[in-house]
């Protein structure tokens, strides 16, 4: 799930950053989405979920478990930028059930 971060228009991208600089940005970046997954943590566990890293990555991203319902509540956020499955959730039988990896949710 990648998390949305403050608005950095007014710092446009220099492509010859120091280091530091880069390290500066990376840390903005992880602080910006760590702000953003506090907003959405009652989400995570309401919805039975679990974070699977310990902070946002320099992408603004982290890794979560969480039920076919919890995803579409996480879609719903407006702390949430975009979510990625790494596996397809299909209904299961045409009832309010899912099945992920051969595992009944």
């Amino acid at each position: 799930m990648f998390l949305k971060l403050d608005d950095r228009s007014d710092n446009p991208v220099n492509p010859r950053l120091s280091r530091a600089e880069r390290r500066a940005t990376m840390e903005g970046i992880r602080n910006s989405a760590t702000q953003a997954l506090s907003y959405i943590k009652k989400i995570i566990q309401d919805f039975g979920g679990q974070e699977l890293a310990e902070r946002p990555d320099a992408l603004g991203s982290i890794p979560i478990e969480i039920s076919a319902a919890g995803v579409k509540a996480l879609a719903a956020s407006d702390a949430v930028k975009a979510v990625l499955e790494e596996q397809e959730i299909v209904p299961a039988n045409g009832i309010n059930r899912v099945y992920i990896h051969n595992r009944e949710c």
